[in-house]
């Protein structure tokens, strides 16, 4: 196997490595704001202000933790993206056939290609 196309499935083999621990990460995460969401549309409905029922203890870190986890899934699947179309291309496939692939456009193929 050739040094480059090992150190692309490396590559792909560690993005994958990391969507995995993020995923993990953010069943825990989601679990949590499955109940924090559900409480605070609750309070919302009994009328409770938005700030007040943001800070409380129980719902103080909604909002982080939302950010958290959707930042964990944007960084990690972007890093899979890019290995596996790097990968994909390496492999001379064109880049109409890798933007069907991921259901994006050419263009954004060539970006995503672009050193």
């Amino acid at each position: 196997m050739p040094e480059e196309e090992s150190a692309l499935r490396e590559e792909v083999s560690a993005a994958l490595g990391a969507l995995l621990d993020a995923i993990k990460a953010n069943r825990k995460d989601e679990a949590r704001l499955v109940k924090q969401v559900k409480d605070l549309r609750r309070l919302l409905d009994q009328g409770t202000p938005v700030t007040t029922a943001l800070s409380s203890e129980s719902l103080g870190d909604t909002l982080p933790l939302l950010s958290r986890a959707l930042g964990r899934s944007m960084s990690t699947s972007g890093r899979v993206r890019r290995a596996l179309v790097r990968s994909m291309r390496a492999e001379e496939t064109s880049i109409p056939a890798i933007s069907r692939a991921f259901g994006v456009s050419h263009q954004r193929i060539s970006n995503i290609l672009r050193p």
